[in-house]
């Protein structure tokens, strides 16, 4: 996965014996510069009605936007970071285009329009081939006037682009014949070797709302042989999506790839075409499983599994029965647990927070990517770690029917590793993936990276993908540099062991009864508040958003219309205050200093100073466990040496709220 955030691609390296020289042809415009201004998107569009466009890669969304300005629009997709020369990669790109073009037009407000356009021939999408394209080229003709502007540069069909939010250049010939025939010339030549991206009986579908499950490439479409080059390249970053269908499609690809070049015919197509439509409906049945939810922001809608959710006809006696479900979960810990029960009511509410509010940080997190903000705003991972038997897995389980009302299967801690994460997330849109007792090994192979490379999802423009939720008996803390990036949700009860098991079935029974009426309550009332958010992240640049402190409001609302009283874990939150502090991540730190210098102050050392505290440990297990729960960093600057343990002093006092000062009474115990 790296390769999609390194800057200098070290893979791609001169072939043996291969030198660079003039065999290596590249083409070259001359040009003359003549000036430079500041315009719009909208100003270099305007004025004409035809437009040729080459994009490697693109925005969908943004597409209907500058279609509508034109009587006639090609659009051709060629993208070299994702095309091979080897028939299962253009297969996967040509579906990757279409599947987006697809959802795109289908949940858009223009979308009759849109269809028109592409029905009378007005719009025409082509996907490249087996030719890798890198250009950014966009022909533009009055056909009245007949005036003309050919627009090269760095710049995709994409908002980013068009918008300004990232450095591009964009080179503009204005009424230049010998610009416009050149590259109006290389457009048809190339759109030659390429394939019209939608049938007729596509289009047909989405004028009558028919949901296209089967994306079939458009390669295996065409009316005529193809010869295919089959070279293999080792020298492309290919992007996550596309790569992981590769994978899937290569298992249904004729034995013949294995020589280096072959004709694809119509006519032996229909096998192929069956296979992959094999694999779609294999993936439909794993969907049963895993549901799907996707939410429409132009609309406020939501679907789950495809099927609309009825936001405006909510039944009130099942969010009644759910939140006293909810509230009698958190109140048998009162009888059944020991520890800080309080803590750990008050933790899990701030879970159960961040879980109901995680299908919308894709959404945000793109906008915050777009506009400059931070994406650690919406953390996209949460682990809930603490000693066994705290009621972590139930709880996950619990949330999980909430949000989908049905019954959907944890994954094993053991399974969690970047290459299953990723095929989930093929699988999954939405609704959290939740791993039970992930092992401290796996976390540190797998997670940490993961969770600094957290933004690759909004590179490759999926605005669905599920947050991750861990539960763990085995993870300590998460280190200091992550702690901004996933929630720290420790749970510091343990709960006796016959009473769980009595408790088991009562818990199991009521879990089975909840339905998702309680979170198409919370859907509703939150739409209009991320779209307020939204707005005030593209307009204002001091804007910092809390989704935490605008979902807790609303889970209260709710608590208070449907049961009349607001329980007292469910205080409001805020994300510096109760999601990014120290005092939140280091809830386990805190507890043992806390412990220790009640019960063991002999061992302590204050060095003024130097302004360490320096706890000695009765023996170097007890040492080991509770370095282990120090975050790295410069903020506690922890140092070890056998069974010593220190910390900047400062630090301490304000984690733990203690002034680590010895007594007079204290220096007499210890002289004794």
């Amino acid at each position: 996965m790296n390769e999609q955030v390194n800057m200098f691609n070290t893979k791609e390296e001169v072939e043996k014996n291969e030198t660079l020289n003039d065999k290596n042809t590249i083409q070259v415009t001359n040009a003359k510069f003549v000036d430079s201004e500041e315009t719009n998107y909208n100003l270099l569009f305007n004025g004409y009605d035809e437009l040729y466009a080459i994009t490697y890669s693109s925005s969908i969304s943004f597409i209907p936007v500058i279609a509508e300005k034109f009587k006639k629009c090609e659009i051709i997709f060629g993208n070299s970071t994702v095309l091979d020369s080897s028939l299962e990669y253009i297969c996967a790109f040509q579906s990757k285009i279409k599947e987006g073009i697809i959802k795109t037009i289908s949940s858009n407000k223009s979308k009759e329009k849109i269809i028109s356009l592409i029905s009378d021939d007005s719009l025409t999408f082509y996907i490249s081939r087996s030719t890798k394209s890198h250009e950014k080229i966009y022909i533009l003709k009055n056909s009245s006037t007949n005036d003309s502007r050919v627009i090269i540069g760095s710049a995709n069909l994409s908002y980013i682009a068009f918008n300004g939010i990232q450095r591009e250049q964009f080179v503009v010939f204005n009424n230049d014949d010998k610009a416009f025939n050149y590259y109006f010339n290389n457009f048809n030549i190339f759109k030659f070797s390429c394939d019209t991206a939608l049938t007729k009986a596509e289009i047909s579908n989405m004028k009558r709302n028919i949901p296209i499950n089967d994306i079939i490439p458009s390669l295996l479409l065409n009316e005529k042989q193809i010869t295919i080059n089959n070279n293999k390249s080792n020298d492309i970053a290919f992007t996550t999506d596309v790569r992981n269908l590769a994978r899937k499609y290569k298992s249904v690809m004729p034995s013949t790839l294995n020589k280096s070049k072959f004709i694809l015919k119509p006519e032996n197509n229909n096998k192929i075409k069956l296979d992959i439509k094999k694999l779609y409906n294999d993936e439909k049945e794993k969907r049963l499983v895993y549901p799907q939810l996707n939410l429409n922001y132009d609309n406020n809608t939501a679907f789950l599994n495809d099927k609309q959710l009825d936001l405006n006809n909510i039944n009130s006696e099942n969010i009644t029965n759910t939140l006293k479900f909810f509230d009698t979960f958190f109140n048998n810990f009162d009888s059944i647990a020991a520890g800080d029960v309080k803590n750990a009511k008050r933790n899990y509410f701030l879970l159960a927070n961040w879980f109901f509010a995680s299908p919308f940080f894709a959404y945000l997190r793109y906008h915050e990517f777009t506009n400059g903000g931070s994406l650690v705003n919406f953390p996209i991972y949460a682990v809930c770690y603490g000693a066994s038997n705290g009621g972590k897995t139930m709880f996950a389980k619990m949330l999980s029917k909430m949000l989908s009302g049905k019954d959907i299967p944890i994954k094993n801690g053991n399974n969690f590793k970047k290459t299953e994460i990723f095929a989930l997330k093929d699988l999954i849109h939405g609704i959290p993936i939740i791993f039970d007792e992930v092992p401290q090994s796996k976390f540190k192979e797998h997670g940490e990276e993961l969770i600094k490379y957290d933004e690759l999802e909004i590179q490759n423009m999926n605005l669905t993908y599920p947050a991750i939720l861990m539960t763990s008996n085995d993870i300590k803390c998460v280190k200091q540099e992550l702690v901004k990036r996933v929630f720290s949700c420790p749970i510091n009860i343990s709960i006796d062991r016959i009473l769980a098991n009595n408790n088991t079935k009562i818990i199991r029974t009521g879990i089975s009864k909840i339905t998702n009426d309680f979170y198409n309550e919370y859907l509703k009332r939150m739409f209009p508040i991320v779209n307020q958010m939204v707005e005030k992240i593209k307009t204002d640049n001091e804007y910092n958003p809390d989704i935490f402190f605008e979902s807790s409001k609303v889970i209260r609302d709710i608590f208070k219309e449907y049961l009349g009283y607001i329980p007292d874990y469910a205080e409001v939150a805020t994300r510096d205050g109760d999601y990014y502090s120290s005092k939140i991540t280091c809830q386990n730190l805190i507890q043992k200093l806390k412990t220790a210098w009640k019960l063991e102050r002999n061992n302590f050392e204050i060095n003024i100073k130097e302004n360490r505290l320096i706890y000695t440990a009765p023996d170097h297990n007890k040492a080991t466990y509770l370095s282990n729960e120090i975050p790295g960093g410069l903020e506690f600057d922890p140092k070890y040496s056998g069974n010593k343990v220190s910390l900047n002093l400062d630090a301490a006092k304000r984690l733990c709220n203690i002034d680590f000062n010895f007594t007079l009474k204290d220096k007499l115990k210890f002289r004794k």
